[in-house]
């Protein structure tokens, strides 16, 4: 069994607000270099 912390960022935030959750795979997928950089850690 796996999870994942998410950190909560303004295109997140916007997304809760907007009730638009199935999307954030595409947020933790499209993300900056930084973000793809603490995946391989």
């Amino acid at each position: 069994m796996g999870f994942m912390v998410m950190t909560v960022n303004p295109a997140i935030q916007s997304m809760i607000r907007d009730g638009r959750t199935h999307q954030f795979g595409n947020v933790i997928f499209g993300g900056s270099d930084k973000n793809h950089a603490a995946h391989g850690r």
